[in-house]
């Protein structure tokens, strides 16, 4: 295997992993139809601040796959073909 696909697996790794991490972080915030656990009877946020940390923390996990898509070097058809 070349240098070129070896890191683009890791970058792969990486990608898929800091994405799972956002979707959890995401689906911690029970986004469901059923807002009642989630919101008081005034329709506010029970939990603002766990929501904005929920938020930001996806968000930091998104952009650092972002990132590592970014500057990773793709194979191309003859990289694949080197094999």
């Amino acid at each position: 295997m070349t240098d070129v696909l070896k890191k683009a697996a890791q970058s792969t790794t990486s990608i898929i992993e800091d994405a799972l991490h956002a979707t959890m972080l995401l689906q911690g915030l029970d986004l469901g139809i059923d807002t009642r656990s989630r919101v008081n009877s005034i329709g506010v946020l029970n939990d603002p601040r766990g929501y904005r940390a929920a938020l930001i923390g996806a968000r930091e996990m998104i952009d650092r796959a972002i990132n590592t898509h970014d500057q990773t070097a793709w194979p191309n058809e003859s990289d694949y073909h080197a094999v």
